[in-house]
């Protein structure tokens, strides 16, 4: 599906605002979105798809509201990364070429680059560079999509708790 460029806009302006937690979990955001210097079209349709990928959620006679976040709801995700994961790993090995061993191992020595800074938010979009690539390698582009999913999740418990 080809995302028109000011939906685009709209949907990572609002969803990096939702990773990030300025959006916090439960926030009601109806308004908040309107103050965007967006037209309402984009908006309405980023929120579609935010609403889609569980970002957002919209209450009946209360508006928008940021999906809610919990320890409980961070375990699960994690619980079904480590099972994907390890998925997309076994199936990545069927077709790892020596360029991609190297393209990781500076991957690897970004991530720790960063993480000797001490910038989470780095480290973080590091590691997913990481995973995400690995999920690529496996070919498996429901894997990929999946990953890619539950990292994005992943980030909001990471900021917020």
């Amino acid at each position: 599906m080809a995302i028109k460029t000011s939906t685009k806009e709209a949907y990572e302006m609002i969803k990096q605002k939702i990773l990030s937690c300025e959006y916090e979990p439960d926030q009601l955001v109806s308004e908040i979105l309107e103050q965007l210097n967006l037209s309402r079209t984009p908006i309405r349709e980023a929120i579609n798809i935010l609403n889609g990928e569980g970002l957002l959620k919209t209450i009946p006679k209360k508006g928008l509201q940021v999906a809610p976040l919990s320890i409980k709801n961070i375990k699960e995700i994690y619980d079904i990364r480590i099972l994907i994961e390890t998925l997309a790993v076994q199936q990545a090995i069927k077709y790892i070429k020596e360029d991609d061993i190297k393209y990781l191992v500076q991957l690897d020595n970004k991530l720790n680059d960063y993480f000797n800074k001490k910038d989470a938010s780095v480290v973080f979009k590091a590691g997913m560079d990481i995973h995400l690539h690995i999920a690529r390698l496996s070919n498996n582009e429901t894997i990929f999509s999946l990953i890619k999913m539950l990292r994005d999740r992943s980030q909001r418990g990471y900021v917020y708790y």
